[in-house]
């Protein structure tokens, strides 16, 4: 783990826009996350703390705290908020890394950050009662009066037996 956090040393909160702050701490974990080693290691870290609480603990408390910390602060945002930051970025880098064998490229970075960040911006209105962010797509109605985007209510689900 102590190799993990020097690896990784302090997140840069450099920016003078939410979006400059936000594209540097993108660019920032995916160079970290791309050196050799680093995240390989970070990956079999945190795989092997899916069946370890312990671990778990430890990762949370002394990896990611001080990069949530850093981001809330920098971007006044609350927990929850920056943790859905952390994790689709963060998760996105490393699947690319884990599904191909190679860090994300600079162009795909790029539009990481592009399209990422708007699409996990923060401070977005939610939807009443869910959490989830308010679309476009929340108004267009499809066949059989469901609508795109929308979770079914409890009502309306039907068991993976019924022909519905």
């Amino acid at each position: 783990m102590d190799c993990l956090l020097d690896a990784f040393g302090p997140v840069p909160v450099e920016g003078a826009s939410r979006a400059e702050i936000m594209s540097s701490a993108i660019h920032w974990i995916a160079a970290k996350i791309g050196k050799p080693g680093v995240g390989d290691a970070f990956a079999g870290v945190f795989s092997d703390a899916v069946s370890d609480p312990s671990l778990r603990e430890i990762l949370s408390a002394r990896l990611q705290d001080p990069y949530r910390l850093a981001l809330q602060e920098a971007l006044g945002e609350p927990e929850n908020r920056v943790l859905f930051f952390i994790d689709v970025m963060v998760g996105t880098l490393l699947h690319r890394l884990g599904m191909t064998g190679e860090p994300m490229a600079d162009t795909d970075v790029a539009a990481l950050v592009r399209d990422g960040s708007a699409r996990t911006s923060l401070k977005v209105p939610a939807r009443p009662n869910t959490g989830w962010p308010v679309t476009r797509e929340d108004t267009r109605v499809l066949p059989r009066g469901r609508s795109e985007g929308r979770r079914p209510s409890a009502t309306s689900r039907t068991s993976l037996g019924d022909s519905g």
